[in-house]
């Protein structure tokens, strides 16, 4: 045994029964509560309703006891299809409160919508009454909420006393060893311990770069992780190899397949833009998915719904104050009541996008080539009024109706706008990657302070951060969110002119 293993060794003896039986079962808590609380909670839907039918001593002969076996069985399984879409049962909903809030919320609100769509459109639910859904939804809410608090309870108090702890090996030193075991260390804290750093190179230069760290790991050789994991539980075995070693990559990934371990390439080219990355298949090729179109399955359903239900509410609730801008813009003067603009949509594509026109119709600016500044000539006292009241922008909500925009997305940028007397482009090299989703008519930067024209490069480098911000982390809790900030700050927004 070499001296490097025999340091390993001393220095990753696991606690007192670190891994032992039920230590392992521990591990696999996250996949227990989530099976039992799948089964759980759609029991839990059917055994209140059949209680609330008790309660409110509702007449199954009449109904027909099929058909309220019936409806309580679609509503238990439509629950778990809500909850599961919702993230209820990942392992961040089991152990962060505002997470599992946050899934149940969802998950709650896509039900009652469901069911409340299947009442209005089959008539189903009538002899019910209002009575027995309150029950109910009160009884099945106050089960469910109750037995996710003892999951918070139980599953956070492992996590930090370490016994759901995932052992990892990372294999590969220099620079990008050092940057994954921080990364590591950084985000998953309690929930992770790396027991060393493998590499068949410069080992000793390896142990004398780790000695002068704060964060010190063990470090070894390939060889010494081969025996040490006969003797620990190494559930992940991480490559920080770049992917440009093609030899050095199949020599260790020869070695460690005899392992009965997860083994993962970390290719860390760029920094970590790669950690994310999902894996694809064509034929029977792996394939690395760089980029994801960001809405597609149930995410583009959800989204086309949520933009297609809002803006017909929205047009329904806000044509009088439509009708009466449009009459204010004809009296006060000449010209037609719509601006029509050129502007970027998705994938680049020029759209027409609609406006109620706020300048005087000879000093429109079709091309934005000056964007509107506070004291303006060009805008008129109604456009005036209309641009700080944001109403200019509600005829978009037919650019929603007819696709070529979203309620909630990176605002729409005029073809050809400049900023500091060059094109947006040539200032962020990102730029171009806000039109990979439609525009919407409000977004994340606009909540966020970043509202207005652009007239300094720093401006446009923070609207297009927190646009992609938005892409990368959309939801459709964070699109409510955002609808409900933007109502909010209509009313108190200096940037808005």
């Amino acid at each position: 045994m070499s001296e490097a293993y025999l340091h390993v060794r001393e220095a990753t003896k696991p606690m007192v029964g670190g891994d032992s039986e039920s230590r392992r079962f521990t591990r696999r808590l996250p996949h227990l509560f989530a099976t039992v609380f799948r089964i759980w909670e759609a029991v839990a839907f059917v055994a209140t309703g059949v209680g609330a039918a008790h309660v409110v001593a509702l007449d199954t002969e009449a109904i027909g006891r099929a058909v309220v076996a019936h409806d309580l069985a679609f509503v238990g399984v439509t629950a778990a299809f809500c909850l599961h879409f919702a993230g209820a049962y990942q392992l961040h909903a089991f152990t962060r409160p505002f997470s599992g809030l946050r899934s149940l919320f969802l998950a709650f609100g896509a039900l009652f919508v469901i069911v409340s769509g299947c009442h209005l459109i089959s008539g189903q639910f009538p002899e019910f009454g209002d009575r027995f859904g309150l029950y109910w939804m009160a009884s099945s809410t106050t089960f469910i909420v109750l037995a996710r608090l003892l999951a918070l309870f139980i599953m956070t108090s492992r996590v930090r006393a370490g016994m759901m702890r995932e052992t990892v090996a990372i294999v590969g030193g220099g620079a990008r060893g050092e940057r994954l075991v921080d990364y590591i260390l950084d985000e998953c804290g309690a929930a992770a311990e790396i027991i060393g750093m493998f590499d068949d190179r410069d080992t000793d230069r390896i142990q004398t770069q780790w000695k002068n760290r704060p964060r010190r790991v063990p470090t070894g050789t390939i060889d010494d992780l081969l025996v040490l994991c006969k003797e620990r539980k190494v559930t992940r075995i991480i490559v920080a190899f770049p992917l440009s070693a093609e030899d050095r990559l199949h020599q260790v990934f020869k070695k460690l397949k005899s392992l009965s371990i997860d083994i993962m390439l970390c290719p860390d080219n760029i920094g970590f833009s790669l950690l994310n990355l999902n894996v694809g298949v064509i034929g029977n090729l792996p394939l690395l998915k760089v980029a994801e179109a960001p809405f597609s399955g149930f995410s583009y359903y959800a989204k086309l719904l949520e933009d297609k239900i809002l803006a017909s509410i929205a047009v329904l609730l806000l044509s009088p104050i439509m009708l009466v801008a449009a009459i204010a813009i004809r009296l006060e003067s000449p010209g037609p009541i719509l601006f029509r603009q050129q502007r970027y949509g998705v994938n680049n594509k020029p759209f027409e996008v609609y406006k109620f026109r706020s300048m005087y119709w000879q000093q429109s600016d079709h091309l934005a080539a000056k964007q509107v500044t506070r004291t303006d000539s060009r805008v008129t006292r109604v456009g005036r009024i209309l641009r700080k009241s944001s109403i200019d922008e509600l005829p978009q909500l037919f650019n929603v109706l007819e696709g070529t925009m979203s309620m909630v997305g990176p605002r729409p940028h005029a073809v050809g706008m400049r900023t500091a007397n060059l094109l947006c482009e040539e200032i962020v090299e990102t730029y171009e990657h806000r039109h990979r989703v439609k525009p919407g008519i409000t977004g994340w930067a606009q909540v966020n302070g970043s509202r207005g024209p652009t007239d300094t490069p720093r401006q446009l480098v923070r609207r297009v951060e927190l646009d992609l911000y938005y892409i990368e982390n959309w939801s459709v809790y964070l699109d409510i969110k955002i609808l409900i900030l933007t109502v909010l700050k209509v009313f108190n927004d200096e940037m808005a002119f």
